[in-house]
């Protein structure tokens, strides 16, 4: 199976990058979450919560992991 695409908006202490790897509370429960399903998954960086919707919207991405209210 393909790995799982997640966008990522950077909003520390939720998502921070050291280097080049993302890190923080949404990445840390992102992560478990994708250990539980037995898969995979690729980080990709967005600029802003509205790149990262449209992304999800054209089915570039399959979830986001960042800080979002509804």
């Amino acid at each position: 199976d393909p790995p799982l695409k997640a966008g990522v908006i950077l909003f520390p202490p939720f998502v921070s990058k050291e280097g080049t790897n993302f890190v923080g509370i949404a990445v840390d429960l992102w992560t478990e979450i994708v250990a539980s399903l037995g898969t995979k998954s690729e980080l990709i960086e967005y600029p802003s919560r509205q790149k990262a919707f449209e992304a999800l919207e054209k089915r570039e991405i399959d979830i986001i992991v960042a800080p979002l209210s509804i």
